[in-house]
């Protein structure tokens, strides 16, 4: 897609503009549309919030099970103060865990 896009524009600048700048920047922004080190970069980010809601699960359901948040943060090496928000960060989902005693995540 980015190919065809720069393509055209180099085209009508060919044969209706000729502006070598013109040709320029636009080879220069559309090249820029994708870039390997933003995706890069936005996978990284998509496993840290994967790892990151796997981490609020666990303390969920450990809360759940009655687990003090001084355990839960000495197991999970989770700091204590992300352990105490995690309820208010997930409500629904704690309040789920903590009547039904199940796991949405698994079931």
């Amino acid at each position: 897609m980015l190919l065809a896009i720069q393509n055209l524009i180099e085209y009508l600048n060919r044969n209706y503009i000729d502006d070598e700048n013109l040709e320029k920047e636009m080879n220069i922004m559309t090249k820029s549309l994708y870039d390997p080190e933003v995706e890069k970069k936005g996978i990284e980010k998509g496993i840290e919030k994967g790892i990151e809601k796997n981490q609020v699960e666990i303390v969920l359901n450990m809360l759940g099970e009655g687990l003090d948040e001084a355990t839960i943060s000495r197991f999970t090496k989770i700091d204590i103060e992300k352990v105490k928000i995690a309820p208010n960060t997930y409500p629904k989902v704690f309040l789920f865990l903590l009547f039904t005693n199940n796991d949405p995540v698994r079931n």
